[in-house]
């Protein structure tokens, strides 16, 4: 048990800090119980841009490793 010991503490110490954090008015809005159009679109958008941003990252490093095995 002692051997788990500073990773139970650490991941108790995350999730209890995970609790304090403090988001944007229009993080919040989006997160909300009214679910409305606006709120449902930036919701969307944001997904969209993470995608496309992860998407072009994963297109350049697979073109990269593809590169180099060559």
């Amino acid at each position: 048990m002692k051997k788990y010991l500073p990773l139970l503490l650490t991941l108790a110490i995350w999730l209890a800090l995970a609790g304090l954090a403090h988001a944007c008015p229009m993080c919040k809005d989006s997160t909300g119980t009214s679910e409305s159009n606006v709120t449902k679109g930036f919701g969307h958008s944001v997904y969209i841009m993470l995608g496309g941003f992860f998407g072009t990252l994963g297109i350049i490093t697979w073109n990269l490793v593809r590169g180099i095995r060559r």
